[in-house]
């Protein structure tokens, strides 16, 4: 039974070591505003992340044993070569990295907070809806009172206030792996976008590195000039990836055809990882300590805090989902 469960693999950690602390990489956190070493075993883990707790008490590790646990035993060696000098990508190595990646984006905690977001406002848009229908509100009205006994029941114009505004009187929690089984019911989706993405290797100039982060599937689109949206915008025409594989070779996804590999430029490295610094959820990891990586962390603090969802553009999507039965969350995720 895995007690600790990393949403970020060992095996990948394990290539931003150190170069002088050969059992240690360098991790920044947006919290503490601090930097430190510590080895992979001790990073991006959390207890009994992906446990499941069955109905007894009794607790499984299905999810990490027998969903994640295969599929980066597929990657490491995809990974590996991948880093040797002048390897292209292969077909198969593109159909075996896709599902590795969805699901890798399905499992960090940044993910498993938008999606609680996304439950805990529908259930909201919803307890609106039906404080504003007359048939439905009294139906389940009369229904519960009927049910529940409760002599001390709010009147239906209490309930109606209630459901109005519902969180100003309660906190709505998600179960405990809901969030989890929504993300990775769409690995499927989330593959096939990847998969139909044009693929390239970048490797870094001389001099430069690549770093990561516990969000390592950077999206980026460019809404405006200065604007753009990260994390959950794979439906856009100008979506761009970008996924470090080790501090000297960087995936890159993106919808125009270009070269297999290629060297990048310095001014590359630095958008790459500046876009990982903003796209993690609080740890950014690197082979190296460096100032500026702290100064980013610094600017980039606030989005350890920053709701995910834009509750606005929420309520709109919703109101046309109720009218023509879909949902494009291509447009709500927050700037």
């Amino acid at each position: 039974m895995r007690k600790r469960n990393h949403y970020v693999p060992q095996f990948y950690l394990s290539y931003f070591l150190s170069d002088h602390e050969k059992e240690l990489l360098w991790v920044y956190d947006k919290v503490s505003l601090g930097s430190r070493q510590q080895t992979p075993l001790n990073t991006a883990v959390e207890g009994h992340l992906y446990t499941i707790t069955h109905p007894d008490g009794t607790k499984d590790d299905f999810i990490e044993k027998e969903v994640f646990t295969p599929h980066e035993g597929i990657a490491k060696p995809i990974l590996d070569r991948w880093q040797m000098p002048g390897h292209r990508i292969t077909a198969q190595e593109i159909d075996d990295i896709s599902m590795f990646l969805a699901l890798l984006h399905a499992r960090v905690p940044r993910n498993l907070a938008l999606q609680d977001e996304i439950t805990t406002a529908t259930v909201v848009e919803a307890l609106k809806e039906l404080a504003e229908d007359d048939a439905r509100f009294t139906k389940n009205y009369e229904s519960y009172k009927a049910k529940s006994g409760d002599t001390d029941i709010l009147s239906p114009e209490e309930c109606r206030q209630f459901l109005r505004d519902p969180e100003r009187h309660c906190k709505i929690i998600p179960p405990d792996l809901l969030s989890l089984a929504f993300n990775l019911w769409a690995t499927d989706m989330t593959r096939d976008v990847l998969h139909k993405l044009n693929w390239s290797l970048c490797d870094a100039p001389r001099g430069s590195r690549f770093i990561t982060c516990d969000s390592p599937l950077v999206s980026f689109v460019e809404t405006r000039p200065g604007f753009a949206r990260f994390g959950c915008s794979f439906l856009s025409p100008n979506l761009e990836i970008s996924f470090a594989v080790s501090p000297d070779v960087c995936l890159y996804l993106q919808s125009q055809k270009r070269q297999k590999r290629w060297r990048c430029g310095l001014e590359a490295v630095e958008e790459f990882n500046r876009r990982a610094i903003c796209m993690s959820e609080r740890f950014v990891f690197a082979s190296f300590r460096s100032r500026r990586i702290e100064r980013l962390v610094r600017e980039f603090a606030f989005t350890a805090s920053t709701p995910k969802l834009n509750r606005k553009d929420f309520h709109k999507e919703y109101a046309r989902y109720r009218q023509e039965g879909e949902f494009d969350l291509f447009d709500i995720t927050d700037s």
